[in-house]
């Protein structure tokens, strides 16, 4: 899940936020569910799902990219990490990892 100044290894993608580094863990089946859980819609339902939400929908990833390595960050404290001029970089860097799982 590299790109939008993200560098991958072995236990995902590090991501600078708020002038720290957090580790965003590769997209897994608990990953996916998760997503499916907290939108309430299946993964083919996702994309309109951003379309209306974009802001909710990020964060939702983005917290539970994060969950694994940094299991002591809620959702509120992703949604303040990623300030205004991260938004881009950041789903860039999501959009990366989905774009890897869908291609294989």
């Amino acid at each position: 899940m590299a790109g939008g100044n993200g560098r991958e290894d072995d236990k995902g993608t590090t991501l600078e936020l708020g002038g720290k580094q957090y580790t965003l863990s590769p997209i897994n089946l608990n990953v996916l569910i998760g997503v499916e859980e907290e939108l309430g819609c299946s993964l083919t339902e996702i994309g309109e799902e951003y379309r209306k939400n974009e802001a909710k929908v990020l964060r939702t990833w983005v917290w539970l990219l994060l969950r694994e390595n940094h299991p002591e960050l809620t959702k509120e404290d992703v949604g303040r990490l990623i300030g205004l001029s991260d938004l881009a970089r950041v789903a860039e860097v999501v959009h990366d990892g989905i774009m890897r799982v869908v291609n294989g």
